[in-house]
């Protein structure tokens, strides 16, 4: 099911995106233009969960180079356009409920509670397309992913690293 036409498609970005844009990976900056460019009426959402890594970082990061990066992501994230996106107090456990689901079946391993959870928001959020440079979220077999996710009545984001992006529709 794809957005109606009054409703923005919905790219995710992952909490990795944001520190990449922050340390200034061109990469990244390439892609985020790829996507403005390509899909000029699309809205860059930041699923809960990578607000709180980033919000996570910027209070009880040890290195304090990882709290200014983490600082600097967000005043990025505000001028790019990535805004916030929350759930409804529901949507959570489903979230949770998703995640775990993802781990169980061996999609995600063990430790990946947050990758599961930002996959999941994703999803409810209904995005298309869930940008990550994370390995394990690459990972994911995308067929698997989507007989999952339909098992909650949900859509599989699109998977992708800024590279790919880049790569694909940057030509």
């Amino acid at each position: 099911m794809g957005p109606s036409p009054n409703r923005r498609a919905l790219i995710g970005i992952d909490t990795n995106v944001l520190l990449d844009l922050a340390g200034e990976i061109e990469d990244v900056t390439d892609a985020l233009l790829t996507i403005r460019l390509r899909l000029a009426s699309a809205q860059l959402v930041m699923p809960p969960t990578v607000g709180h890594e980033l919000a996570y970082q910027v209070k009880r990061a040890l290195d304090p180079g990882r709290r200014r990066q983490a600082m600097r992501a967000f005043r990025l994230a505000h001028d790019w356009n990535i805004m916030p996106a929350e759930l409804i107090p529901v949507a959570h456990g489903i979230a949770e409920r998703v995640g775990r689901r993802f781990r169980e079946a061996g999609l995600l391993p063990e430790a990946e509670v947050n990758d599961g959870l930002i996959v999941a928001e994703a999803a409810l959020l209904n995005c298309s397309l869930l940008v990550t440079s994370d390995a394990h979220l690459r990972g994911i077999d995308f067929v698997r992913l989507a007989f999952e996710l339909h098992s909650f009545d949900l859509p599989a984001p699109v998977i992708a690293t800024p590279r790919e992006i880049v790569r694909r529709f940057l030509c």
